[in-house]
């Protein structure tokens, strides 16, 4: 990671990650960093780790953000312990930021349809996403690109510890603010209140 220069600090995810635009000094390519850690946290290494083994799994797909590089043993800025995510920097802004008034009917209805494309893709893969909401979902010239996988739940991958899923009032289905079991049904909730709030 020592290739990539940061140049602007663009988030902090409820997942206690920090989000970082960086250039790439060999070809002046940008792309998006993550930090996750301290590693030795049992919970972020498992954060860490469950977005990288999400992520390669649905990079085919042009609708949710790709993964580049990850490192593990990272030191980035003096901060030790650090995972590190390569991911597409994305342009746009988040669906929260855009001004749904200023889309017609029609475009709204393909906006809809291209979200629970993207969350079909990853359904199709046994990965539920559980954290759907427009502040995860970017929009940019009519295409859209999910993101923030840290809470997601691979179905075929056993895990001695477990992550609750990120809690958004809105957006997040009764069971999971219940504290119950989350599904593809609870991602079908959220996929529901941002449908209501698209259109």
């Amino acid at each position: 990671m020592i290739n990539y220069k940061p140049v602007e600090y663009l988030h902090r995810a409820e997942t206690g990650s920090t989000v970082l635009k960086v250039k790439d000094k060999n070809s002046d390519k940008f792309y998006a960093l993550k930090l996750i850690g301290p590693l030795t946290d049992n919970l972020k290494n498992l954060i860490f780790k469950r977005e990288i083994n999400a992520l390669k799994i649905l990079n085919k797909y042009d609708d949710i953000v790709k993964i580049y590089d990850a490192d593990i043993h990272m030191t980035f800025e003096n901060k030790a312990n650090l995972g590190g995510i390569l991911l597409e920097f994305v342009e746009g802004e988040t669906l929260e930021q855009v001004d749904l008034s200023e889309l017609s009917e029609l475009k709204k209805q393909d906006l809809c349809l291209q979200i629970l494309r993207a969350v079909a893709n990853a359904h199709n893969n046994s990965i539920i996403h559980r954290d759907i909401k427009p502040d995860n979902i970017m929009y940019l010239n009519g295409k859209v690109k999910v993101i923030d996988f840290g809470s997601s739940k691979i179905k075929s991958i056993i895990e001695k510890e477990t992550t609750a899923p990120m809690f958004s009032q809105y957006y997040s289905a009764p069971e999971v603010v219940a504290g119950g079991e989350t599904t593809e049904a609870s991602d079908i909730y959220s996929l529901g209140a941002v449908r209501k709030k698209i259109l």
